[in-house]
């Protein structure tokens, strides 16, 4: 049964005593052995809950997540000791799923899951599927064994919310055309001083919690809060879940800086004509609030020619993305292959003229 025990999140089956892990697209944990289903419990109807950050900042001044430990995690089937960086992982003695229930003082600890929907056997087919579509890629992408190298991985994000507040001061410009005495038009813009204020509520910014790659953010971009469920240990059972590195302060400051460029908009519609300036805006920021979140990823890497390469399978999609090592000569040989028929079709045309 799951249970609680230790700090850690105790995940034995009750028919065999073997592993339970989560079963992706359900609200239940399988056995890996013999089948048997375990209902998470759930908790109660309602909204995410998220934490006020000027409440949480004047308790946590200067503390970043670089500064303190990692996590330590007590196998509750060997009695191993582990420590790690992530708050999901894998006993390395027994192969228990470890998941802590407790996070180091000053670390944050998850209000909520996009739990997996995409299960280990269709996400191997999707990334082979990808593979082999690849006509440029090396051999050695082909030969990846996604059974060994897919693994399931709950990366942080956080979500920032807040009401902006900007007075502005700016000039609206309005265009009309003047006839000339040559029979031509120009067009004069007449501008007027405008000052005013702009309201507006940003729900849910979506931060990255640690440094992500093109790939990873672009396959991320489309992350929306109704797919939040609030958290609970049991959907980290068999996966790995790593820390996060980026701290709430600088994810706040990355969300304003996003919202800044949103209400730049805001300002130049509420200045109207058909051109404006800003000479100047000051906004201020209130009723802040965020929310560490965790999202599903399946991710495969593989080494070549000295540097590692990822490719990531959307752990709520299957959409695969990802960079891979093309084969130089085979791309070369393609493309004189293709130039030696457009010559010879050239040279038949040119025949068959003469």
């Amino acid at each position: 049964m799951t249970s609680l025990s230790g700090g850690t999140l105790r995940t034995t089956c009750p028919t065999c005593g073997a592993q339970l892990a989560y079963r992706p697209g359900t609200t239940s944990l399988g056995c890996e052995s013999c089948g048997t289903v375990v209902a998470i419990t759930p908790h109660e109807q309602g909204d995410v809950a998220s934490s006020d950050y000027n409440t949480w900042a004047a308790s946590n001044a200067g503390r970043t997540v670089a500064s303190l430990g990692p996590v330590t995690m007590r196998c509750e089937g060997c009695g191993a000791v582990t420590d790690a960086e992530s708050i999901g992982t894998r006993c390395q003695f027994c192969a228990s799923n470890l998941v802590a229930l407790t996070s180091p003082g000053g670390t944050v600890a998850p209000d909520a899951v996009v739990p997996f929907a995409v299960d280990a056997h269709t996400a191997r087919e999707k990334f082979r599927r990808w593979a082999g579509h690849q006509p440029f890629g090396v051999k050695e992408l082909k030969d990846v064994r996604a059974a060994e190298s897919l693994v399931g991985t709950y990366l942080p994000y956080w979500t920032v919310s807040a009401s902006a507040s900007t007075e502005y001061d700016g000039q609206r410009g309005v265009n009309h055309v003047e006839r000339q005495s040559d029979g031509g038009t120009r067009t004069i813009t007449n501008w007027s001083r405008r000052t005013g204020r702009v309201e507006r509520r940003f729900e849910d910014v979506f931060i990255p919690g640690r440094e992500p790659d093109e790939f990873q953010r672009v396959a991320l971009s489309n992350l929306s809060a109704a797919q939040l469920v609030p958290y609970r240990p049991e959907y980290l059972a068999g996966f790995s879940t790593a820390r996060y590195e980026i701290d709430p302060a600088d994810a706040v400051a990355d969300a304003t800086s996003r919202m800044s460029s949103l209400v730049t908009g805001d300002v130049r519609r509420e200045l109207g004509g058909d051109q404006q300036r800003i000479d100047e805006v000051r906004t201020s920021y209130s009723s802040v609030t965020f929310r560490l979140v965790l999202v599903p990823m399946w991710i495969a890497t593989f080494m070549f020619a000295g540097r590692r390469w990822s490719v990531y399978v959307d752990a709520r999609t299957g959409a695969v993305y990802g960079r891979y090592p093309i084969n130089r000569l085979k791309q070369a040989l393609a493309v004189a292959a293709m130039f030696a028929v457009v010559v010879a079709a050239v040279v038949l045309f040119m025949v068959l003229r003469g």
